[in-house]
């Protein structure tokens, strides 16, 4: 009787894990979408410089967020966001054409990490 109790408590805190991390990851998926629409807004009215402060602050959130994500996400997918995040600051400053196209893969980038986390059966099967 003892194993099934400590099963079913081992089961009750894995369970609790996947919830906390699959709501951890879409409280912060949210929080960097909207910071991603808050620069493109800016850059819509010409505010560059607002954007490039946005920009700014995103990196930086994205250092604090990436670290505490490594655990709850597999790296590649972090990897593939990163990647594409640290263009946006230089193509702001120059003016490039290929700032909204970056902007928009970093934004499905997020939208399919999200998604991936949650355990749907096409997720894990």
């Amino acid at each position: 009787m003892s194993r099934l109790r400590i099963s079913i408590a081992l089961m009750t805190i894995i369970l609790a894990f996947c919830i906390f991390s699959v709501c951890k990851v879409n409280k912060y998926g949210k929080e960097l979408i909207e910071i991603i629409d808050s620069i493109t807004y800016s850059l819509e009215n010409n505010e560059t410089e607002k954007a490039l402060a946005e920009a700014k602050d995103m990196n930086v959130y994205w250092d604090k967020l990436r670290n505490k994500s490594s655990m709850l996400v597999q790296n590649e997918k972090l990897l593939s966001i990163e990647s594409s995040l640290t263009r946006i600051v230089p193509y702001i400053e120059k003016d490039s054409d290929e700032l909204t196209a970056e902007l928009e893969t970093v934004r499905k980038n997020i939208i399919w990490l999200c998604s991936s986390e949650i355990p749907y059966f096409r997720n894990i099967f």
